[in-house]
């Protein structure tokens, strides 16, 4: 009979120290997961930034690009890529900070609290243990003494029932810790797993139009753009000059400045020059001869305006804007 209730004994001590060592591994492993996720989120962060970093530098090597027209565009929609991109990461980390670690966090707590629950137990197996010892040396000593070996008897069945009690207490708030554990980690690693796919979904949907962003650029293009400006002889020594001048911080708008350059004037003044405005009897012996080569407009003022060169008036001229203002 001691042996059975020796070893019914053991078998209790060692259900307890099953689960406090379950409660300890259970604290020790999300601990690691909370550290190893904060360096994934910090390294996220960092990576958002780095995203909004080149699209900066991206836009500004496109909006000093004159010459490579071709170039600057495909540079300028990969730095809308990367900046969305950037958004993209940025969703990421939120979704870590605010959402995915406050759930393991809180298992700091919890693990605290299954362990002092835990606790609990050995106090009644202490007062299990001395129960027993006191019920053995009174049977050791007096045999006879019926009454106090009845009562020591007695208080250890009460310790053992009291360590039966409170490891079933403890094996039920074991039970929901462990189903609500397994529940919460599941779910915060299945909003992991979706927001990487969400992620790299969107991320290659985006890397897709800024592969084609690139190779939209045209070598030929721009190629071209920079012989024209090289073959013209009065910029020659001006491209010398960008050449020592490139270290600057204003080398770039130096670039810009000297290769829009144009001999020619635009188009809207070139119509201005050659709209000429006289006086209506100067003109009015030569309508016939000269309807075919001018056009003549006259204004409000009575004098009349001749563009030179045009078989037909356009309706979209500078010389009918500037008279829809004076009008």
């Amino acid at each position: 009979m001691s042996h059975t209730i020796k070893k019914g004994i053991d078998l209790r001590e060692l259900q307890a120290k099953f689960i406090q060592n379950r409660v300890t591994q259970t604290e020790k492993n999300m601990a690691e997961l909370c550290r190893a996720l904060t360096g994934y989120t910090l390294n996220c962060a960092r990576l958002r930034d780095s995203s909004d970093h080149i699209s900066q530098v991206l836009t500004y090597y496109s909006e000093s690009e004159t010459v490579s027209k071709s170039l600057s565009r495909g540079l300028l929609k990969l730095a809308t890529v990367m900046t969305e991109l950037g958004d993209i990461r940025d969703a990421e980390v939120k979704l870590l900070e605010e959402h995915i670690l406050p759930q393991l966090a809180q298992y700091e707590d919890k693990c605290k609290y299954a362990k002092s629950e835990v606790s609990t137990i050995g106090g009644a197996f202490t007062r299990e243990a001395n129960r027993r010892k006191d019920c053995e040396k009174l049977r050791q000593r007096n045999m006879k003494n019926v009454q106090s070996s009845t009562q020591a008897e007695t208080d250890y069945a009460k310790a053992q029932a009291e360590v039966i009690r409170q490891l079933k207490i403890v094996e039920e708030k074991m039970q929901v810790f462990e189903e609500q554990k397994s529940k919460d980690l599941k779910g915060v690693l299945q909003m992991l797993v979706v927001g990487q796919m969400r992620q790299h979904a969107r991320g290659l949907e985006l890397c897709t139009q800024g592969y084609g962003a690139m190779e939209d650029i045209s070598e030929q293009e721009d190629l071209q753009s920079f012989l024209d400006i090289l073959s013209e002889p009065e910029n020659i020594h001006r491209l010398e000059t960008v050449k020592k001048t490139t270290a600057s911080n204003s080398s770039l708008n130096t670039i810009a400045g000297l290769f829009t350059t144009n001999n020619r004037a635009p188009q809207h003044e070139q119509q201005v020059t050659d709209a000429v405005v006289i006086p209506s009897h100067d003109i009015e012996d030569n309508n016939d001869s000269n309807e075919d080569e001018d056009n003549i407009e006259e204004d409000d003022s009575g004098n009349k305006t001749v563009t030179m060169g045009t078989s037909k008036p356009q309706p979209n001229s500078l010389v009918q804007r500037i008279k829809s203002l004076a009008n």
